[in-house]
């Protein structure tokens, strides 16, 4: 818990940047899963849906994981 202002500020700090980063680190993996090079790219609707589906939801739950903990994190050090 914090104890006073500062600490608060750099806590909060912390966490806003862990909220910033937790998406390019899913980015960078969903990025490095993507089609090689060469590959053409080419596939049906049907096969690509459920690719795009799943990446998407991954995307979403890390984000509302990180802003849960976030918000967890600013209202248990505001209260006392």
């Amino acid at each position: 818990m914090a104890q006073d202002a500062g600490e608060l500020t750099r806590r909060t700090t912390l966490g806003v940047l862990a909220a910033i980063v937790a998406p390019l680190v899913v980015l960078a993996i969903v990025d490095a899963l993507a089609l090689p090079a060469g590959a053409t790219g080419e596939t049906s609707p049907f096969a690509a849906a459920p690719v795009v589906i799943s990446t998407l939801v991954a995307v979403l739950v890390a984000l509302h994981v990180v802003a849960v903990s976030l918000v967890a994190f600013v209202v248990g050090a505001v209260r006392r």
